[in-house]
């Protein structure tokens, strides 16, 4: 049980505590429904954001030109991974794209240190 000051308490769910009367209040609640108790011991219900449809339709779009570009950002990358490295049979997921790009990346990175190396090697003799 957690106790948030005031006398006010939560327990599985339930929160007990007293209304602006003094009466004792059990409440069923998600834990998301509830701020945190007022100074005399109440607690205040979340406002729900209300979006009317304008809003809703904006926020539909810009979430849809949002996954746009983050598809196009997959298939640039995914178009830049050399062939040998991955099979076009299929369309690859996104997780694919990301592991075999950071496979790629460490595959380059270990060409150039070793190239590095040799360049370094040819100068001491």
């Amino acid at each position: 049980m957690e106790d948030h000051g005031y006398g006010n308490s939560v327990s599985h769910g339930v929160f007990t505590g007293a209304d602006m009367d003094g009466q004792a209040v059990k409440t069923t609640y998600t834990p998301k429904a509830f701020k945190q108790p007022t100074a005399n011991g109440t607690t205040v219900p979340k406002r729900k954001r209300v979006m009317d449809s304008r809003q809703r339709m904006a926020a539909n779009i810009r979430e849809r030109r949002r996954m746009v570009e983050i598809r196009k950002a997959f298939d640039s990358l995914a178009r830049r991974l050399p062939p040998t490295i991955i099979s076009r049979r299929k369309k690859l997921s996104r997780m694919e794209i990301l592991h075999l790009s950071a496979v790629y990346i460490a595959m380059m990175t270990k060409m150039l240190l070793n190239d590095d190396q040799e360049k370094s090697l040819q100068h001491m003799h």
